[in-house]
């Protein structure tokens, strides 16, 4: 028969890690603010400014080969997981660096951040997950608006689980050279 279901503290991820919001709820009035302000402007800059207004870069970035055209989405996810980490590390709140509230604001204005950065890096270099993908429609100025705030959603979105990969890797090639040079 099957294995019984892991409870507790097993292996995998706790609720808190598999949603990284979960903890958002202790976050501060202005933390929450600031996400939700952060998130409706980024919104209508997308479909106002870079879509209606056609700021937006025109050319869709491009590549001949279709894992390469992911590649760039990979690389721009992991630039900002990279400048968003050291960022969160000094951001306010600086009082009580350690409580859950803080850790809370600070992941909330980490998002925030990173969302606006991820709108600037579509809009600029064309990057257009949703057009990458083949969806298109009638009215492009609007859906070129909404294709670059969904793929700021999305290339934000992955930093997370990008970060979690890279650092495990760096942590098995540390292991790797450590049993390396043990074994020598």
């Amino acid at each position: 028969m099957g294995e019984p279901e892991k409870q507790g503290n097993g292996p995998g991820p706790s609720p808190a890690e598999a949603n990284p919001f979960t903890g958002a709820a202790a976050a501060s009035p202005r933390a929450k603010w600031f996400a939700l302000v952060t998130l409706g402007g980024g919104l209508v800059y997308c479909l106002l400014v870079a879509g209606l207004a056609g700021v937006s870069r025109n050319a869709p970035f491009q590549t001949k080969a279709d894992f390469a055209l992911f590649a760039g989405f990979i690389v721009v996810a992991g630039a900002i997981e990279r400048i968003i980490q050291p960022l969160t590390a000094i951001l306010p709140p600086f009082k009580e660096a350690d409580n859950v509230r803080s850790k809370a604001d600070r992941t909330l204005l980490g998002y925030g951040i990173a969302l606006i950065i991820g709108v600037a890096v579509s809009s600029v270099f064309g990057l257009y997950f949703m057009e990458a993908i083949g969806v298109s429609g009638e009215e492009e100025t609007l859906r070129r608006g909404l294709d670059i705030f969904l793929t700021a959603l999305i290339i934000t979105g992955g930093t997370k689980s990008l970060h979690e990969t890279i650092t495990s890797i760096e942590k098995k090639k540390e292991n790797l050279k450590k049993a390396a040079g043990d074994a020598v």
